[in-house]
């Protein structure tokens, strides 16, 4: 399961588990549908949030992470940010006391479209004037062989992959 996207009640079952064995009963865990921060630690609320679009893009492992991070917050002082203090402790718990921020890049499509070939054209809203649109991948000329068929969605993807996918389909 490690090198796989997580569902959401795996990843609660791990989160939950990680946070009885480091942390005492008043604190909750609660999923929201940010995409800035993929965890959080609420120190007033008692609370342990993680972000579950981001949550289901990512595996085990970085989950894993995640959580200790956050536990490391909840058992270190909120002005310890992320000092010396909140990184031993987050050693000690289990995790690496990397901070990552949001350096972690993803992009969310409202739209996919599809060629006749299959090649996937990701767009964050619809198309602007024109109607229709081919694909350039098939031919870097307009041609009503190639014609998209355009679905709307919500695809959240990390920046890295997507850039994979530029790379490979050209």
């Amino acid at each position: 399961m490690k090198g796989q996207n997580m569902n959401i009640q795996d990843a609660e079952k791990i989160a939950r588990e990680l946070m009885a064995k480091h942390l005492d009963d008043s604190w909750e865990l609660a999923f929201n549908s940010k995409l800035t921060a993929f965890g959080q630690c609420n120190y007033t609320a008692k609370k342990i949030l993680l972000s579950k679009p981001l949550t289901e893009v990512n595996n085990e492992q970085i989950l894993r992470e995640v959580v200790l991070h956050e536990i490391a917050h909840a058992l270190t002082h909120s002005w310890d940010g992320h000092n010396s203090v909140w990184k031993e402790k987050c050693i000690e718990i289990g995790g690496t006391g990397k901070t990552y921020g949001n350096q972690e890049a993803y992009i969310i499509f409202t739209y996919v479209g599809t060629c006749p070939n299959g090649h996937k054209i990701y767009r964050k809203g619809p198309l602007s004037k024109r109607k229709i649109a081919s694909c350039v991948r098939c031919s870097p000329e307009f041609s009503l062989h190639n014609i998209v068929t355009w679905k709307k969605t919500r695809v959240v993807m990390q920046a890295k992959d997507y850039s994979s996918e530029l790379i490979e389909n050209y």
